[in-house]
């Protein structure tokens, strides 16, 4: 996991535990994450091919490996077309590219987890060309892995008025799907991307036979099929800025018009709501009531897009004393950095018009 990952992860433990401390509510907010590159704007149009079969040489190892695995032989090619579908799915959700899916093309890799060589420039310009498509999105990667193992342990069972001990057979069961993705520009004739992408699952069932807790456990095809899908969503966020729902903390409890105005953020009328803050910011002396209706007339202000705002009314929180408030200024000011860095990935498609 990345470390970035790991400290927003903390953020959110001990911000929550923070908030748990008082009343509060929460609402929901629109916010742009943009994309972790690039794409340059000339490409607006994408087509999403699948590369992930192995060829004749590599068939072979890949039907083997799945004998020893129990996978099933061709869940790949099955699971494969979920991924695609994943990346469909969130770019659509963004301005930034139409996509198309190619079907009816035959293209293999060489049947390993890593890389194959990149396509030739010919066979690229080729399919751009024939679908009318600026650049090639093509899932070069696709691996499925399962890891099935067995404990066990005693239960008390009551059987007849008389209490025995059941030994109880427990199976754990992780699946992967690892994704590996190229984006090719034919008229550049360079890789915009290559990323891997990769999502887990661990499943646990009990039974009195090992078979009761197999059978007990989610069907592997269907996880496979989940994780396939994560993995292209994941990916569709990296290569686009993308709307996406985040949660915000607001306070609710320590004066009678916090609770009132919970009603007002609810039905989305957020000038109102503003007003009841401000009213309370202004008229109480308690400096935690104060900082509270500071920190949500924070909140209501990237709410309606105003950050500078909410920024100035964050840090008048963090001035009468609430530590909450800086953790949300933290993610106020990254936001503010993300909502340009969006807009420059937005502008340059307008620009390249």
């Amino acid at each position: 996991m990345k470390k970035s990952s790991l400290l927003l992860m903390g953020t959110i433990v001990i911000v929550s535990f923070l908030y748990s401390c008082v009343a509060t509510s929460s609402t929901m907010v629109s916010v742009i994450k943009p994309a972790d590159i690039n794409v340059p704007g000339h490409i607006k149009r994408l087509g999403i091919v699948d590369r992930s079969h192995p060829d004749k040489s590599g068939k072979a190892i890949n039907i083997i490996e799945g004998m020893f695995s129990g996978e099933s032989i061709y869940q790949d090619k099955y699971s494969a077309n979920e991924a695609m579908g994943g990346v469909i799915f969130e770019l659509s959700k963004t301005e930034r590219f139409t996509v198309y899916q190619i079907q009816g093309v035959t293209l293999t890799n060489n049947g390993s987890t890593s890389f194959s060589p990149i396509l030739s420039w010919e066979l690229i310009k080729e399919l751009c060309l024939k679908n009318k498509v600026d650049a090639l999105v093509v899932l070069e990667v696709f691996d499925t892995n399962k890891n099935l193992n067995w404990r066990t342990e005693n239960q008390s069972i009551v059987k007849n008025g008389i209490t025995q001990n059941q030994i109880m057979h427990i199976a754990n069961m992780t699946t992967e799907v690892v994704t590996g993705w190229r984006i090719y520009d034919p008229s550049n004739q360079t890789i915009v991307d290559e990323w891997r992408v990769r999502e887990s699952k661990s499943s646990s069932a009990r039974g009195i036979t090992q078979y009761d807790a197999e059978t007990a456990l989610p069907q592997y095809t269907s996880v496979v099929g989940e994780l396939a899908r994560k993995n292209g969503e994941t990916y569709g966020l990296r290569i686009a800025p993308i709307a996406i729902m985040v949660s915000r903390y607001f306070y609710t409890g320590g004066n009678p018009v916090m609770q009132d105005a919970r009603t007002f953020i609810q039905s989305q009328n957020y000038s109102d709501a503003v007003k009841s803050w401000e009213a309370i910011y202004n008229s109480t002396e308690k400096p935690k009531i104060r900082a509270r209706a500071a920190h949500n007339i924070a909140v209501a202000c990237e709410i309606d897009g105003q950050l500078d705002k909410a920024i100035e009314w964050a840090n008048r929180a963090i001035e009468l004393g609430n530590k909450n408030s800086k953790y949300y200024l933290r993610t106020l000011e990254q936001r503010k950095i993300d909502d340009v860095k969006a807009k420059q990935q937005l502008q340059s498609v307008e620009e390249e018009k």
